[in-house]
C-alpha cells in the first residue's frame, strides 16, 4: 500500500512538473504597440499657438509621452493633455506655439508599458510675419491721382463702414503708414511734411506724437477718431494704411495681427463688430496656361504653381507613371470648349500619382471656367464641367471582371479610364485641403462624371479635407477600392451625396452633407449604399462611416424621401452620427426574398462584415416621430427612380431593433445649431448641446466624444477655406 502510494505521487509530480514546463514553453501573448492616429498637417502664425489632437490607442497601457520640433527656431512644441497611466486609449494635444517663419516636423513619442514605442508626426508651417513700415510700391499713377491737395480721394470705403462707430471717449487709437521713399514722395505731392502734418490738415486736433515710421500715437476722443476717417485708408491695392485699436498694433502690408479682436486676413480687416475691405497688395498678374490631354505624357513629371492660372479644356488625362503636383493656393479651371469629349475633367489614371496639398489658408481649387471663386456663382450652377476621377489597382468587382473596369462617366472604349487589381495598399497620392465645384457632366445624359469619382483606389492613398460643391449628380461616388476619406463635405448634389458600390471596403469619418431644398431635381438621397454587382458577388461594400453629419433638404421638400438606402449586399457600419432635416424616412434597407439582399447582413455577417447601426442620432424628419417609424425594408429590386410608387412589403422588425438595441435615439426638435442653405452665416452645423454616448470606432479611426463631423464649442473644419465658408453660408 505505501510502495502504491509512494509510486502514484511520483506519477502525479512528473506530470505537474511536466505541465509548468510546457506552461514555459508556451509563447507570451503578444501585445500591439501603440497607434496613433494624427491630424492633418497644419500652420501657424509667430507668436500664436494650435493645438494637435492625437487619438491614441494602447492596448499594453500608457506609459509615457514625448514630442520633439524638428526646428525650434521655427515652432516649439509642449504636450498640453496627456493620457494617465496605464490608459488604454485617449486624445492628447500637443500645443505648438510659432516662433518664426519656416517648417518644422512634430514628432510624437508614446510609450506603453511593454516599453514598446510608436512616433507620429505632423508637419507645421510657421506663416511669414509683416513688419511696421514693410514698404509698398506707390505707383507714379497714384501719385498723379491723388496729387493737388485732392484729400478727399483718401478713404472713401473706410468712411461709409462707420468703423470707429463703436467706439467711446475712453477708447485710443494708433495709426501706422509705411515709413518708405514711396510714402514720403505722397506726403510731399500732398504738401504735408509728415504724417503728423497730413492729419493736422484735415483738422483733427491732439495728435502730438510721431514715432519712427510714421507712426502717430496719443489718447483720441470719439469726434477726433471720426475726423481721423478722412485720412486712415486705403489708398489702393497697391499701398495701405493700417488702424489699430486699444493699442494692439494691426499691421497690414502682409503683416499679421497679434489680437484676438482684431483679424486680417485676404485684404479684410476685422475690428471689433465692422468689417472693412480694403484690396489686396496684388502678387502680380498670373500666367494663363491652357492644358489639353496632349500636353501631358507617360512617366513624366509636371508642377503646378499658384502663380500661374490653369485652363483645362476636354477630357485630361495623367498617364501611367506620370506625377501632378499641384501647389497649395493653385486654381484650376475647366472649359466649356470640350469638343469631341463634351465635358471637361481631370483623369488619374492607374499607375499615375497626383499629390493636390493644400492648406487652410491656401486650398487647392478645381472649378468651373466662370467662376472667380469669390461667390458669383450660385448652388444651383452645377454642370459647368465634369469631375475629378482618380482611378487605382485596389480590389473591385463588377459583373465578375475584376480588372480593366470602365469607369462611370467615360466612353468605356478608352482604355485608359480603367481601375480594379488585387493591390489593397495601392497609392494614387494624396488630396488635402482641396475644394471641387460646380461639377457633374458627362459624356452623354445618364452617363455624368460626379464632383470625386474613385475607382479601385488603394489605401496608400491620403484624402482628407475635401470640399465638394454644387454637382449635378452625386457628390463623392466610390467605386470598390479600400481608400480612408477623412473630413469630407459634399453640399448641393442633385444626386447622392456619398455614393458606394462594388466592393468599396474602406473608412470614412468627418463627412459632412448639406442639401439643397426642393424637389428632385435638386436632390436625391445623402447616402446611396451599394454593395454588389451582381448581389451575390464575392466582394461586396463595407464601409465603416463614423462621425457623419447629414443634414437634408428640409422636412417639406418632395424629392427622395429617405436619408440613405442601403441595398445589393451592402454590409457597412454607421456610428456616432447625426442625421437631421429629411422628408420621408431615414433608413431603407433592401429585403428581397429569396435573394441575397442587405437585410440579410443585419445582424448576420458574411466574410466578417455585417450591417451595425450604432450610436446615431436622428432629428427632425417628415414622415417619422420614433426610430420605429424612422426605417423600412423594401422588397422592391427596380430601379430607384421608380421606388417611390411602389409598395413596401418587406419587414422592418430587425432594422428597428438594431437601432433600439445599439443607443440609436430620434429627436423631435434641433440637434446642430442651425442649418441654411443661404450666404447669410446661418450655417451653424456642430451640435446645440453636448451629444449623448459615443461607441468605440474601428481600428485606425480616431475616437471622440461627440457625435456627428462636428465638436461643439470648437470652430469647425469647414472654416475658412471651404466654399461654404467663402460664399458666407457658414457660421464662422
Amino acid at each position: 500500500m505505501k510502495k502504491l502510494s509512494f509510486s502514484l505521487l511520483a506519477m502525479l509530480g512528473f506530470f505537474a512538473i511536466a505541465f509548468i514546463s510546457c506552461k514555459e514553453d508556451e509563447d507570451p501573448i503578444d501585445i500591439l504597440p501603440p497607434s496613433v492616429n494624427k491630424p492633418g498637417d497644419t500652420s501657424v502664425d509667430p507668436g500664436a499657438t494650435v493645438n494637435l489632437s492625437f487619438s491614441v490607442t494602447a492596448p499594453g497601457g500608457f506609459q509615457s509621452s514625448s514630442v520633439a520640433s524638428s526646428d525650434e527656431a521655427a515652432a516649439t512644441a509642449t504636450i498640453s493633455t496627456d493620457l494617465s497611466s496605464n490608459d488604454e486609449d485617449g486624445t492628447l494635444v500637443v500645443t505648438v506655439t510659432g516662433v518664426a517663419e519656416g517648417q518644422t516636423t512634430i514628432t510624437l513619442t508614446v510609450t506603453d508599458q511593454e516599453a514598446q514605442s510608436t512616433n507620429s508626426d505632423v508637419v507645421v508651417t510657421v506663416n511669414p510675419a509683416g513688419e511696421p513700415g514693410a514698404p509698398p510700391t506707390i505707383s507714379a499713377a497714384v501719385l498723379d491721382t491723388i496729387s493737388g491737395g485732392s484729400l478727399t480721394v483718401l478713404s472713401d470705403a473706410l468712411e461709409a463702414t462707420n468703423l470707429f462707430g463703436d467706439l467711446s471717449s475712453a477708447d485710443n487709437i494708433t495709426l501706422f503708414a509705411p515709413n518708405n521713399d514711396a510714402f514720403t514722395a505722397l506726403l510731399t505731392e500732398l504738401g504735408t511734411a509728415d504724417l503728423t502734418a497730413l492729419v493736422g490738415a484735415l483738422g483733427a486736433d491732439g495728435v502730438t506724437t510721431v514715432l519712427q515710421g510714421h507712426v502717430v500715437a496719443d489718447s483720441l476722443t470719439a469726434t477726433e477718431v471720426v475726423a481721423l476717417t478722412d485720412s486712415v485708408a486705403t489708398l489702393n491695392s497697391e499701398a495701405k494704411i493700417g488702424v489699430v485699436v486699444d493699442g494692439n498694433d494691426v499691421f497690414v502690408n502682409g503683416a499679421q495681427v497679434l489680437t484676438t479682436d482684431i483679424k486680417v486676413a485676404n485684404g479684410v480687416i476685422h475690428i471689433i463688430d465692422s468689417v472693412i475691405n480694403l484690396p489686396d497688395v496684388p502678387a502680380g498678374p498670373k500666367t494663363r496656361v491652357d492644358i489639353t490631354d496632349a500636353d501631358l505624357a507617360a512617366g513624366q513629371t509636371y508642377n503646378w504653381t499658384a502663380d500661374n492660372d490653369y485652363y483645362l479644356t476636354g477630357l485630361v488625362y495623367v498617364e501611367d507613371g506620370a506625377t501632378l503636383n499641384i501647389a497649395e493656393g493653385t486654381t484650376i479651371r475647366f472649359t466649356e470648349e470640350t469638343g469631341a469629349d463634351n465635358t471637361s475633367a481631370l483623369i488619374v489614371t492607374q499607375g499615375s500619382t497626383i499629390n493636390a496639398i493644400g492648406t487652410a489658408a491656401d486650398p487647392i481649387i478645381f472649378t468651373a471656367e466662370a467662376d472667380t471663386v469669390g461667390g458669383n456663382l450660385l448652388p444651383s450652377d452645377w454642370g459647368a464641367w465634369g469631375g475629378v476621377i482618380i482611378l487605382g489597382n485596389a480590389p473591385a468587382e463588377k459583373g465578375g471582371v475584376t480588372s480593366n473596369i470602365s469607369i462611370e462617366g467615360v466612353d468605356s472604349n478608352e482604355n485608359r479610364a480603367v481601375y480594379g487589381g488585387s493591390d489593397a495598399a495601392d497609392n494614387s497620392g494624396t488630396l488635402q485641403y482641396v475644394s471641387i465645384r460646380y461639377t457633374g457632366v458627362g459624356i452623354a445624359p445618364n452617363s455624368e462624371i460626379q464632383g470625386l469619382t474613385l475607382g479601385g483606389v488603394g489605401s496608400g492613398t491620403t484624402i482628407d479635407h475635401i470640399d465638394i460643391y454644387s454637382s449635378n449628380d452625386d457628390g463623392i461616388e466610390i467605386f470598390g477600392g479600400t481608400v480612408d476619406i477623412n473630413y469630407a463635405s459634399v453640399a448641393f448634389a442633385t444626386d447622392d451625396a456619398f455614393d458606394f458600390d462594388e466592393g468599396y471596403q474602406g473608412n470614412i469619418q468627418f463627412a459632412f452633407v448639406l442639401q439643397l431644398d426642393g424637389d428632385e431635381t435638386v436632390y436625391d438621397q445623402a447616402g446611396e449604399w451599394d454593395g454588389a454587382i451582381p448581389d451575390d458577388a464575392a466582394l461586396f461594400s463595407a464601409p465603416n462611416i463614423y462621425n457623419a453629419t447629414f443634414l437634408g433638404p428640409g422636412q417639406s421638400s418632395t424629392g427622395a424621401q429617405r436619408a440613405l438606402i442601403m441595398r445589393d449586399a451592402f454590409a457597412g457600419k454607421l456610428g456616432n452620427s447625426i442625421i437631421e432635416d429629411f422628408p420621408g424616412i431615414g433608413l431603407q434597407v433592401e429585403d428581397i426574398e429569396g435573394t441575397i439582399d442587405s437585410y440579410a447582413r443585419i445582424g448576420t455577417a458574411e466574410n466578417g462584415f455585417q450591417i451595425e447601426i450604432l450610436n446615431n442620432t436622428w432629428a427632425q424628419f417628415g414622415g417619422a416621430t420614433d426610430l420605429a417609424s424612422l426605417v423600412q425594408a423594401t422588397s422592391v429590386s427596380d430601379d430607384l427612380e421608380t421606388q417611390e410608387d411602389e409598395t413596401f412589403n418587406g419587414e422592418s422588425a430587425d432594422i428597428v431593433s438594431e437601432l433600439t438595441d445599439n443607443a440609436n435615439e430620434y429627436s423631435a426638435a434641433a440637434v446642430v445649431t442651425s442649418i441654411s442653405r443661404n450666404p447669410d452665416g446661418g450655417l451653424d452645423p456642430r451640435p446645440a448641446a453636448t451629444t449623448s454616448a459615443t461607441t468605440t470606432v474601428p481600428q485606425g479611426m480616431m475616437q471622440v466624444d461627440y457625435r456627428g463631423a462636428f465638436a461643439p464649442g470648437e470652430a469647425t473644419w469647414l472654416a475658412g477655406w471651404s466654399t461654404l465658408s467663402k460664399v458666407g453660408i457658414l457660421f464662422e
